[in-house]
């Protein structure tokens, strides 16, 4: 057993806590001052936009949008053969995803369903557009016709 002398101070330690959420330099300020006066070939000017853009991406949590509004309103107002519901029901299965914590899923089925979505709008369009051209293709020749 050691006896230590009442008259002794405990020996220097040094501790160093080192925290796990270190946020990375991300060199805004140097890439500006690059941008403004050494920006040789645009390189100041694209280090200044991977800069501000890891720092969004730090800041920012993952967003998948759902398009459930969308969805609702080619379901009610542009549902051509039924895409317009089948887009609200992929949407609602990614906002389940989403809810879930499964980010994956919801990307997948929001993909989906704004591919739905676009098809629904463009196809209800186009049915729009042709039946007015129709219309007046038949109204411009309705006196032709009764003769």
């Amino acid at each position: 057993m050691v006896k230590e002398d009442p008259g002794s101070a405990p020996a220097p330690s040094t501790v160093v806590y080192i925290n796990s959420d270190t946020i990375q330099p991300d060199y805004v300020a140097w890439s500006t001052f690059s941008t403004i006066f050494l920006n040789s070939c645009c390189l100041g000017f694209i280090a200044y936009v991977y800069s501000v853009k890891s720092r969004d991406r730090k800041m920012v949590e993952v967003s998948v949008p759902d398009h459930v509004v969308w969805s609702l309103f080619n379901t009610l107002f542009m549902n051509f053969c039924c895409l317009g519901f089948i887009a609200y029901a992929y949407s609602v299965k990614s906002r389940d995803r989403k809810m879930v914590g499964d980010m994956t899923g919801a990307q997948a089925y929001a993909s989906t369903a704004k591919c739905l979505n676009i098809s629904s709008l463009v196809l209800s369009i186009l049915m729009v557009i042709i039946t007015i051209v129709t219309v007046v293709i038949i109204a411009l020749n309705a006196p032709r016709l009764q003769t």
